[in-house]
């Protein structure tokens, strides 16, 4: 008799516990419309040394107009190792956005090397010629020298937790570049 009662009890509870949960309000991530981006802007740039002095024309670097001649650019430098990154702000039909960190190789990935001369022309202060969505609004940031050889994944996420806790919300926004 008692352990009729107390499975009783048991389900009772478990029923409550069930029932409640259904009231309440459901999670960010399973409202109606996340996940769906409407809108997206570009909102950092992230770029080694060697990216913003080919943008800013050094006199060392000459002009890079097609893959391969980046290619042979980076072999010069011994830079084929080298990559920059790209924080891209979506926003969502819920009216919540998400930041999404892309890292690109430029030496490996001639798909993406016609957002390459937009992006140098950013990080030059000047405005993109061939840019599909306006760019302007992104912060150029210049990423260490010595991050460089790190494993790529692991510096984004380190620079972008860092922007995230800047006592001053503006350190990676819009403004003059920054070196990380």
């Amino acid at each position: 008799m008692i352990i009729v009662f107390a499975a009783g009890v048991i389900g009772l509870a478990r029923l409550a516990v069930h029932v409640t949960r259904q009231d309440q309000e459901l999670e960010t991530a399973n409202r109606p419309g996340a996940g769906i981006i409407v809108r997206s802007e570009l909102i950092q740039i992230w770029l080694p040394q060697t990216l913003t002095e080919l943008a800013q024309g050094q006199p060392r670097f000459r002009v890079v107009r097609t893959h391969d001649e980046l290619q042979r650019f980076l072999e010069l430098e011994d830079r084929e190792d080298l990559w920059y990154a790209l924080t891209t702000r979506g926003f969502q039909v819920n009216g919540e956005f998400v930041d999404i960190t892309l890292i690109r190789r430029p030496y490996d990935d001639a798909l993406h090397f016609g957002e390459l001369p937009d992006i140098l022309a950013m990080a030059a202060g000047n405005r993109p010629r061939h840019a599909d969505a306006d760019i302007s609004i992104a912060s150029v940031q210049i990423i260490a020298q010595e991050l460089l050889n790190c494993e790529p994944r692991a510096v984004m996420a380190e620079l972008v937790a860092q922007c995230h806790q800047a006592p001053d919300s503006r350190r990676c926004r819009k403004g003059p570049v920054k070196q990380f």
